[in-house]
């Protein structure tokens, strides 16, 4: 049986990919060592990927972005060099990373998210992004097709537990998933003071109404877990009855343990494999694509 479309995973996304191939899609795995002095060794195998006319590159930024960023360009550069270009090239990143990165916070500092993206578009036709972080203008004048996990998230939470009222942490929360989804969910009201700590509060009219419901907390990512524990924090104070959080992206494992810790129950997508807490799948976001 012939393809015309090959899966190629990163480092970062074997596991996925081997999920992919029980839907009888065609997955080409690289090969990659290390050279004496620790530069990269990554060759494609060509063979495999004789009468393909299109190449989908799975990507994830954690762990290891520099690793992760490192083989993306040279895949593509392997795959220019055998006649693959924009239009036959295309980067799904279930974790892009450097989403952070979107603007300019101090002098010297380079906007790294839209540098990389940028660089990344002169090899790639199309880009996928998973619930991506910023919302800057110059992601969309790039043309990063935005993908987003929260649907399959609310409903893996909504089919474990009754959810009488979902939120999120902030407003930039709130915007992205008016943006990517088309809903809009009430949030709290946050000022993060550094990195690891953050202050929140509820608004005495939604306090009120949360009482003694069940709540369902959905974030794009978790990585220190300092808005989700202050969140959770204050919420438990409004004397809510149980609180769930659903995130696509699971950053840092320390962060993924103390929100665990805090809430209820976590609902994560597999975009970062972390293990037993990833349980959301983002294989249909890729397989209603390719």
């Amino acid at each position: 049986m012939g393809f015309d479309t090959a899966i190629i995973p990163l480092s970062n996304t074997v596991k996925i990919a081997r999920d992919l191939e029980k839907y009888n899609k065609k997955v080409v795995y690289l090969k990659i060592e290390r050279f004496p002095d620790d530069e990269l060794d990554l060759r494609l195998p060509m063979e495999q990927l004789e009468g393909v006319n299109k190449a989908v590159v799975i990507y994830s930024g954690q762990p290891n972005p520099d690793m992760a960023n490192t083989e993306a360009f040279h895949v593509a550069w392997a795959l220019e060099d055998e006649g693959f270009g924009p239009e036959t090239m295309n980067l799904f990143a279930l974790y892009m990373d450097y989403g952070r990165h979107d603007k300019k916070f101090k002098d010297g500092q380079p906007v790294a998210g839209r540098k990389l993206l940028e660089d990344l578009s002169r090899h790639y036709g199309k880009i996928h992004a998973v619930d991506y972080h910023s919302s800057e203008p110059w992601v969309e004048k790039l043309g990063i097709i935005r993908e987003t996990l929260v649907p399959y998230i609310m409903a893996a939470m909504g089919k474990k537990y009754h959810i009488d009222q979902y939120l999120v942490f902030d407003k930039g929360a709130r915007d992205r998933l008016e943006k990517d989804c088309g809903v809009t969910i009430d949030g709290l009201i946050k000022d993060r003071l550094d990195s690891w700590k953050v202050k929140s509060k509820v608004p005495k009219d939604l306090a009120k109404f949360l009482k003694n419901r069940n709540i369902g907390i959905i974030e794009d990512i978790i990585s220190t877990g300092g808005t989700a524990c202050t969140g959770i924090e204050n919420l438990r104070k409004a004397r809510v009855k149980k609180i769930y959080v659903g995130a696509s992206h699971g950053a840092f494992m320390r962060g993924l343990t103390r929100v665990a810790e805090a809430s209820d129950d976590l609902f994560l997508g597999d975009t970062i494999d972390r293990g037993k807490y990833s349980n959301v799948t983002c294989l249909p976001l890729i397989l209603k694509k390719y």
